[in-house]
């Protein structure tokens, strides 16, 4: 597990909405691996379509998508990655 990771583990939404707040300004791999940092669910799908077309590609590139766990994050990811 990574320090983001971590954190998130440990301090939940929260800590992670106050950077995701600033992560437009990131260069996209940057806010791409943050993301991927963070449990795949449909609430990091959002922000991944929110921080635009860049940081999109670059997290569905390498997405964690073995460990999404809600069928419907299933679905939206595989008709992402189609």
């Amino acid at each position: 597990m990574g320090w983001s990771a971590g954190r998130f583990e440990a301090a939940g939404w929260p800590w992670a909405a106050q950077h995701l707040d600033h992560a437009d300004t990131w260069p996209a791999p940057r806010a791409a691996a943050f993301l991927r940092s963070l449990p795949p669910t449909a609430r990091i799908f959002d922000w991944a379509d929110r921080l635009g077309p860049d940081v999109r590609a670059h997290y569905w590139e390498k997405a964690p998508v073995f460990l999404i766990q809600e069928d419907a994050d299933r679905e939206r990811a595989a008709r992402t990655l189609v």
